[in-house]
């Protein structure tokens, strides 16, 4: 069980730095945007990176309440 726990401890970790990485890439698309003066589609790619940024920290803030829950057991 311990060596599933950790897999699927890796691949969560996985997938956040892969949303991470496409969170960074849609930033400098968004960037790329307003340098060419494509306001409006800048400001409509803004708000969907601001999604996918708000779930990604939910995804970081679960991981990290279930590392802190396993460390908390661990020590009593």
């Amino acid at each position: 069980m311990t060596s599933t726990l950790r897999r699927t401890e890796r691949d969560t970790q996985e997938v956040i730095k892969q949303q991470l990485t496409a969170l960074e890439a849609g930033v400098a698309e968004a960037h790329g945007l307003i340098e060419n003066g494509d306001y409006l589609t800048a400001e409509m790619h803004a708000k969907t990176l601001k999604e996918h940024g708000v779930a990604v920290s939910g995804a970081l803030r679960s991981a990290i309440e279930k590392a802190r829950g396993r460390k908390s057991r661990a020590h009593v």
